[in-house]
């Protein structure tokens, strides 16, 4: 159900699916998170890269693995009510 929300919202299926197993990992490595989502290592992967770039996940290293944790759902919310603010500077130019 969640992930459909997040699917509505601008997230891909496999987005939604990494970030809600980042959210209940905590700070992980990557291959938990493959393992959780049964997803092929290289689309976990671009899947990590893309939230990343959304600011939904950070990214740290130690000891030569890539550990990720979902940030806040709150960002989610700070991302809708930014594309909410554009849109309401964009309506009075389209009418």
């Amino acid at each position: 159900m969640t992930s459909v929300i997040l699917e509505k919202i601008g997230l891909t299926k496999k987005e939604a699916e990494v970030y809600e197993a980042s959210l209940r990992l905590g700070e992980s490595p990557v291959a938990d998170i493959i393992q959780v989502t049964q997803t092929h290592p290289q689309i976990v992967y671009r899947v990590i890269d893309s939230l990343l770039k959304k600011g939904l996940i950070a990214v740290t290293y130690r000891n030569n693995k890539k550990y990720v944790q979902a940030e806040s759902p709150r960002v989610l919310e700070k991302i809708e009510e930014e594309k909410l603010n554009e849109l309401r500077v964009t309506i009075p130019h389209l009418m």
